[in-house]
């Protein structure tokens, strides 16, 4: 699959690297009556989710939806996987867009939540206390796709007094 010429003029009028589009695997196709931008959600190296953005959808058509089959993994999760990027820090963003742009600023270790952050005043928190380390990072990717964008959960500390 290939970048049309229109979505290539949307990602650029947004800030966005081309190159950087393709290396991720975006691509554009027919959805409905419009085009659509896709984007991968990749684990080890297979695509196991499409999000499908239209940007010409009128009344009553969402702008998002997802192959429904799809496992609900975060965008970028296999640079959680690279070795090579233990040492930089995890970013971790509310939107595919957002992930895109910390990763053309130069954090190549940048993830985003599944589905996004959860609607305005829906009472929940995003809490996680994880080790900035590589079992640290798979708990928080683990985190956001068992629990979406909407809460994630944190385990408590657990002592070696507690386990006594």
């Amino acid at each position: 699959m290939t970048i049309s010429e229109a979505m290539l003029q949307r990602l650029e009028a947004r800030g966005l690297d081309v190159e950087l589009a393709d290396r991720l695997g975006l691509a554009t196709m027919r959805r409905g009556d419009g085009e659509a931008l896709v984007l991968p959600f990749v684990r080890e190296g297979r695509v196991v989710r499409r999000k499908y953005r239209r940007f010409d959808a009128g009344d009553g058509v969402p702008k998002w939806s997802a192959d429904k089959d799809g496992q609900r993994i975060a965008f970028n999760e296999d640079c959680l996987r690279d070795e090579s990027l233990l040492g930089q820090p995890l970013i971790i963003t509310e939107g595919e867009f957002d992930a895109m742009a910390a990763l053309q600023s130069g954090f190549a270790r940048t993830i985003s939540v599944p589905d996004g952050a959860p609607p305005p005043g829906d009472g929940t928190r995003t809490n996680l206390r994880l080790a900035p380390s590589t079992p640290g990072c798979a708990t928080c990717c683990r985190c956001c796709t068992r629990t979406g964008s909407q809460r994630s959960y944190s385990p408590p500390t657990v002592t070696r007094a507690a386990r006594r």
